[in-house]
């Protein structure tokens, strides 16, 4: 078998600085970006060779063969803002545009938001604490998503060998035409420190997502005319969390330097939502 995967790639962006004040600087940035995945699969096979002594697939009785390829492309546009003030606190916002070649045919494109803040709290002159070198705190929020299979919005068939033995056809998957990508949202908070003359070092964050519109495969009746299964958004998931990393510099000499690491992190998940149908009722007959 033969696989061959090909990614294109095209990133264009500008950023212009622009101090609005003596204390505040802007800085504007805007890109576009385009990306190709082609992903192409050839496979040969051969049974039961005649005589010995040949090895080609070409020298078997009985030969197999398939190909197969899938095309995925993306398009994005993005803008962001980030305004800084005394080189202290800064504020970052910024959307972000896509459109994907396996979104349904009645869905357009997806934006995705971001917004974040940070202040290094020990550049201020308040700041009185002589054993922390360094404090800074910082949150964010922000948006993202997972584009759907290649043909999972599409109506598919597959082949199949009829009774008289000749070829035919049978339905795969419905298709849904309006079929968007999963949308993950996540809003963390944190800081970074550094104390003792910068010999320890924190980092800690926590984290809160929510992934709406889960891609799922529901198998749908075969009253609606076409049987089989469809991709559908109906899945909702939570997944909360914090990270927690701690570097101490145990020996700092010429020769020799010396520095532990510790990490600590937890993770919790829960799915939330299954669809418009979580709990299906049964009813028990005595």
């Amino acid at each position: 078998s033969l696989n061959n995967i090909e990614y294109s790639t095209v990133d264009y962006s500008a950023t212009v600085d622009l101090p609005l004040t003596d204390e505040v600087q802007s800085q504007t940035s805007a890109g576009v970006q385009y990306y190709r995945n082609h992903t192409s699969m050839t496979s040969a096979q051969g049974q039961e060779f005649p005589v010995e002594g040949l090895s080609t697939i070409s020298a078997t009785a009985v030969t197999f063969g398939s190909d197969d390829f899938f095309t995925n492309t993306t398009v994005g546009v993005f803008v962001q803002e980030q305004v800084a003030w005394r080189n202290r606190v800064f504020v970052t916002g910024a959307v972000r545009v896509d459109d994907n070649s396996a979104f349904g045919e009645s869905f357009s494109f997806v934006y995705y938001p971001k917004a974040s803040a940070s202040w290094v709290v020990s550049e201020e002159p308040f700041w009185r604490v002589p054993f922390v070198n360094s404090l800074r705190l910082r949150t964010a929020f922000g948006a993202s998503g997972q584009q759907p299979e290649t043909f999972a919005a599409l109506r598919t068939y597959k082949p199949v060998t009829a009774g008289d033995g000749t070829g035919a056809i049978t339905p795969q998957f419905i298709g849904n035409p309006d079929l968007g990508p999963e949308r993950g949202q996540e809003w963390e908070a944190g800081l970074e420190a550094a104390l003792l003359d910068e010999r320890l070092e924190a980092n800690f964050t926590y984290y809160h997502q929510n992934t709406k519109d889960a891609i799922l495969l529901q198998e749908q009746p075969p009253s609606m005319g076409f049987p089989g299964f469809q991709y559908v958004n109906l899945g909702e998931i939570k997944n909360t969390g914090a990270e927690l990393m701690i570097s101490l510099l145990a020996v700092d000499r010429p020769s020799t330097n010396w520095r532990l690491v510790a990490n600590l992190s937890t993770n919790e998940n829960e799915i939330l939502s299954l669809g418009a149908n979580d709990f299906i009722p049964v009813s028990e007959s005595d």
